[in-house]
């Protein structure tokens, strides 16, 4: 782990922004053996007189397991974004993560996967909601983290409460 919770650059060379972040969950009024996550990328292209050009969505459903209501180890976020042929770009990302089912994968109070797995992608990132909506939370809380970059560095970055 990381002597701090993220760390974010750019790459004037080869105009990347990347970052990476750890974050860890609990929910002691939970009785499930995990907590699910959805995550809503929004991605937005703009050309030199910031007109927005270009915007599509990704969408994620993941499960991960618990113990004692608590995380058995630290979700890892690693994110790069290239500008490609864009003057401007920006990304928000939108999570909400807790106590909840997903009807026809995880319902009960157990563990639905195998017991040596930690975490499940229930769907990985695709431009269509697919399942991302039928997630049924008991309660759940929300964050999210933006950036907006240029072809020559980096605007602005808003980090999620918990990383400050």
């Amino acid at each position: 782990m990381l002597d701090q919770p993220a760390i974010s650059g750019f790459s004037s060379t080869n105009q990347n922004f990347f970052q990476l972040f750890y974050n860890t969950a609990s929910s002691p009024s939970c009785k499930r053996e995990y907590l699910i996550q959805r995550v809503k990328i929004t991605k937005s292209y703009y050309d030199k007189n910031h007109r927005r050009y270009k915007q599509t969505h990704e969408y994620l459903v993941e499960a991960m397991r618990t113990k004692n209501s608590t995380y058995k180890r630290a979700d890892m976020h690693i994110r790069s974004y290239s500008i490609n042929e864009a003057s401007s770009r920006s990304t928000l990302i939108e999570a909400e993560i807790g106590c909840g089912i997903l009807p026809n994968e995880a319902t009960g109070n157990t563990w639905p996967y195998s017991r040596g797995t930690l975490y499940k992608e229930i769907q990985g990132y695709q431009p269509t909601p697919g399942v991302y909506n039928k997630i049924k939370f008991d309660f759940s809380k929300s964050y999210s983290l933006g950036v907006e970059f240029h072809e020559t560095g980096i605007k602005s970055i808003t980090w999620p409460y918990f990383i400050k």
